[in-house]
């Protein structure tokens, strides 16, 4: 990387990186960055949004700092874990704003704080989009002492799921009468209804089937079923009874019967002791029933949406879970290794800031329609690479979809040209070619063009 315009000659090791993330990112820089962050966000027009969230709680086993707390987190081991919550715009996936909190604090106070700076800062939230690891009594209290609309996916076993899918499963099972959607989704609504058993939170719940991933998931539920007969069968053919491993017994059980006369275990029976006994496989009553069962799930909502609306904007989260999948995958947010409470909170800064630039450019793809996936590779082809005689000089090897893209924000291939330029006259002015901030070719154009007027009123 030392070579590439974008970074030092002098490069940074670890220990470099480590202290910048401990001690010359503040608290209070950070804080900074939000603030200027959604202000930038209501100048590009985003003021009033169907705000997705999303969290976790992620590794860190940093020991000198409050936030990680011994805690349930998502690589399921024993290790202390600090939360992190981010925040897109739902419409149009552009992230807006994060939180890094106490490891061991409960999602609804993070979001608590999370919904009070985005309001105070004059963002509208028209609604929150939530997924089913967010549904407590607790979460949509809190949304309701906020006064804000709600949408969220049901737990199959929820109170309200199970009896819409108890009085509303047959009358929307492949009916088209209630078709809604592509690749086979039917659904309906019905309340303000109880969501909990225990509690009166009331919505309005649609339920639906989705032909098309039902399918899919009876076709996998039942081709386990059929393994665990097939090894339930060669047990029996063995002369032993037979077990169900991994959950199956609930599904599944053997039931005894005697063997036709003459049947003994010369004949693949049972032993001598119970040669008379036989086995045959049966399902149980649950069996069928969560057969029946796949394919339906319900999203709640406080308003009367209808199940289309309703299915509409639920699935605005898919920019969020992608985006967040993204920030946990590739950006390494899975897992904080830094070393103080400053150290995590610029880790969470700097993984939010990269989510942004990514999306950016994710936007900018799909503006030309081109994958961002296909994309991105190519995008680091182009290069202003450092040559034997010390200068840099750009090297045109982009392909056109790439061209296209980088045309489209407004760079040429004319323009890494003149920066390649500038950074020549750097080097040859101070010595220092490279540097972190560069100016954009319109405003280097400018530039040249005033130096041009100053010498012509020079000479006259």
């Amino acid at each position: 990387m030392e070579h590439e315009v974008i970074f030092s000659k002098d490069r940074k090791d670890d220990d470099w990186l480590s202290e910048a993330f401990n001690s010359l990112i503040t608290i209070d820089m950070i804080h900074q960055f939000r603030i200027r962050w959604i202000r930038a966000c209501r100048e590009r027009g985003i003021q009033k949004v169907w705000l997705s969230l999303d969290g976790s709680n992620n590794d860190c086993e940093c020991r000198i700092s409050e936030l990680p707390c011994d805690t349930e987190n998502k690589s399921g081991t024993n290790k202390t874990a600090v939360g992190y919550m981010y925040a897109v715009n739902a419409e149009d996936g552009r992230p807006v704003t994060f939180s890094v909190y106490y490891g061991d604090e409960v999602d609804p106070k993070a979001f608590t704080e999370m919904c009070e700076f985005l309001t105070s800062s004059g963002m509208e939230i028209a609604g929150i989009i939530l997924d089913r690891g967010f549904l407590t009594h607790a979460v949509l209290e809190l949304i309701a002492s906020h006064g804000l609309p709600f949408v969220i996916m049901l737990k199959n076993d929820t109170y309200a799921h199970t009896h819409m899918v108890i009085e509303h499963g047959e009358e929307i099972y492949w009916n088209v009468e209630h078709l809604v959607g592509m690749d086979g989704l039917f659904g309906i609504s019905d309340g303000p209804r109880r969501i909990f058993k225990d509690y009166e939170d009331a919505a309005y719940v649609n339920l639906f089937f989705d032909g098309k991933n039902g399918s899919g998931r009876k076709i996998t539920f039942v081709n386990k079923l059929y393994q665990a007969i097939q090894k339930a069968q060669a047990q029996i053919d063995r002369g032993i009874a037979p077990a169900f491993a991994n959950g199956m017994d609930a599904y599944l059980r053997a039931e005894k019967t005697r063997k036709p006369e003459g049947q003994g275990p010369e004949q693949g029976g049972q032993s001598p002791a119970d040669a008379t006994t036989a086995f045959r496989i049966v399902p149980t009553d649950l069996c069928n029933k969560i057969l029946y069962k796949k394919g339906f799930e319900s999203i709640a909502s406080s308003q009367d949406l209808g199940p289309k609306e309703a299915n509409r904007v639920y699935h605005l989260r898919d920019a969020s879970e992608k985006q967040y999948m993204i920030c946990k995958s590739m950006e390494g947010c899975n897992v904080f290794r830094t070393h103080s409470t400053e150290g995590i909170q610029s880790r969470g800064v700097a993984c939010f800031i990269a989510s942004i630039l990514r999306r950016e450019i994710s936007i900018a793809c799909e503006r030309i329609n081109q994958k961002p996936s296909i994309m991105f590779p190519q995008i680091e082809r182009p290069a202003l690479a450092l040559m034997g005689n010390g200068t840099y000089k750009y090297i045109p090897n982009m392909k056109e979809p790439v061209a296209e893209l980088f045309k489209s924000v407004g760079f040429s291939t004319e323009d890494f040209e003149i920066i390649a330029g500038e950074v020549n006259e750097r080097e040859k002015a101070r010595g220092k070619g490279v540097s972190q901030y560069h100016r954009t070719p319109e405003e280097i154009r400018k530039a040249h063009s005033r130096l041009k007027v100053s010498s012509r009123v020079s000479g006259q």
